[in-house]
C-alpha cells in the first residue's frame, strides 16, 4: 500500500510540475523557478494544512497571509492580470 500512495503522490507532483512549467511558458508564474521544486513546495503547502488546521492559533487569518505568500514565491510580478 505505501508503495502505491508513494506511486500516486509522485504522479500527482508530475502533473503539479507540468502546470508550472506551462504557467511559466505562459508568462503567469516565475521563470526562475525549479518546476519539480515549485511542485514539492505546493504539495507541501496543502499537505500540511490538517496540521496547521490543528494547532495553529487565528488560523483564518494565517492561512491567508501562508496563500498569499505562497502566490508571491510562485507567480511572475509582471504578468498582467485578467
Amino acid at each position: 500500500m505505501e508503495a502505491a500512495v508513494r506511486e500516486h503522490i509522485g504522479e500527482l507532483a508530475g502533473v503539479i510540475t507540468e502546470i508550472v512549467v506551462r504557467g511559466q511558458r505562459e508568462g503567469d508564474l516565475r521563470a526562475d523557478l525549479d518546476p519539480e521544486a515549485a511542485a514539492w513546495m505546493v504539495l507541501s503547502f496543502l499537505s500540511a494544512h490538517g496540521f496547521r488546521a490543528a494547532v495553529m492559533p487565528n488560523r483564518r487569518h494565517l492561512e491567508e497571509h501562508l496563500a498569499a505568500m505562497t502566490l508571491r514565491v510562485l507567480v511572475n510580478p509582471d504578468a498582467a492580470p485578467e
